[in-house]
Protein backbone atom coordinates (compact mmCIF):
# COMPACT_ATOMS: atom_id res chain seq x y z
CA UNK A 1 0.00 0.00 0.00
CA UNK A 2 1.72 3.59 -1.23
CA UNK A 3 -0.28 5.90 0.76
CA UNK A 4 1.98 8.72 -0.35
CA UNK A 5 1.08 8.20 -3.87
CA UNK A 6 -2.75 7.53 -3.63
CA UNK A 7 -2.96 11.07 -1.48
CA UNK A 8 -0.57 12.81 -4.10
CA UNK A 9 -2.89 11.55 -7.37
CA UNK A 10 -6.02 11.49 -5.71
CA UNK A 11 -8.32 14.39 -6.31
CA UNK A 12 -10.84 15.52 -2.95
CA UNK A 13 -13.59 14.61 -4.82
CA UNK A 14 -12.68 11.24 -5.34
CA UNK A 15 -11.74 10.52 -1.99
CA UNK A 16 -15.25 11.88 -0.22
CA UNK A 17 -17.67 12.91 -2.84
CA UNK A 18 -18.65 16.00 -0.04
CA UNK A 19 -15.16 17.13 -0.57
CA UNK A 20 -15.17 19.95 -2.72
CA UNK A 21 -11.67 21.38 -3.94
CA UNK A 22 -10.83 24.63 -2.19
CA UNK A 23 -9.26 27.58 -3.75
CA UNK A 24 -7.62 29.92 -1.40
CA UNK A 25 -7.72 33.04 -2.13
CA UNK A 26 -4.94 35.51 -3.13
CA UNK A 27 -4.38 37.24 -0.57
CA UNK A 28 -1.78 38.62 2.13
CA UNK A 29 1.49 36.34 3.23
CA UNK A 30 0.32 35.09 6.57
CA UNK A 31 -3.23 34.32 5.20
CA UNK A 32 -1.28 32.18 2.36
CA UNK A 33 0.76 30.59 4.94
CA UNK A 34 -2.75 29.39 7.23
CA UNK A 35 -3.97 27.85 3.54
CA UNK A 36 -0.26 26.12 3.21
CA UNK A 37 -0.96 24.52 6.42
CA UNK A 38 -3.95 23.63 6.00
CA UNK A 39 -3.02 21.43 2.92
CA UNK A 40 -0.62 20.30 4.90
CA UNK A 41 -2.69 19.03 8.15
CA UNK A 42 -4.72 17.30 5.30
CA UNK A 43 -2.57 15.51 3.80
CA UNK A 44 -0.88 14.44 7.20
CA UNK A 45 -4.48 13.43 8.11
CA UNK A 46 -5.09 11.40 4.42
CA UNK A 47 -2.03 9.38 5.09
CA UNK A 48 -3.22 8.11 8.14
CA UNK A 49 -6.40 7.11 7.01
CA UNK A 50 -6.99 3.43 6.31
CA UNK A 51 -7.94 2.31 2.44
CA UNK A 52 -11.46 1.63 4.30
CA UNK A 53 -11.97 5.12 5.37
CA UNK A 54 -11.12 5.28 8.81
CA UNK A 55 -8.28 6.18 11.21
CA UNK A 56 -6.64 4.03 14.15
CA UNK A 57 -4.86 5.63 17.08
CA UNK A 58 -4.16 5.15 20.54
CA UNK A 59 -6.77 6.44 22.51
CA UNK A 60 -5.54 9.09 25.42
CA UNK A 61 -7.12 10.63 28.05
CA UNK A 62 -6.37 13.53 30.70
CA UNK A 63 -4.59 12.73 34.04
CA UNK A 64 -8.36 14.01 35.93
CA UNK A 65 -9.78 11.05 34.42
CA UNK A 66 -6.85 8.68 36.26
CA UNK A 67 -6.97 11.27 39.57
CA UNK A 68 -11.16 10.48 39.76
CA UNK A 69 -10.74 6.88 39.25
CA UNK A 70 -7.90 6.93 42.61
CA UNK A 71 -9.67 9.37 44.62
CA UNK A 72 -13.33 6.89 44.07
CA UNK A 73 -11.48 3.74 44.44
CA UNK A 74 -10.02 5.21 47.79
CA UNK A 75 -13.03 6.84 48.99
CA UNK A 76 -15.51 3.59 47.97
CA UNK A 77 -13.09 1.28 49.42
Amino acid sequence: MNKPGFIESTPCEAIHPRVEAIEPPQQSTSQRVIWESMDKAIDALLFEQEEEGYWCAELEGDSLLQSEYILMTHVTH
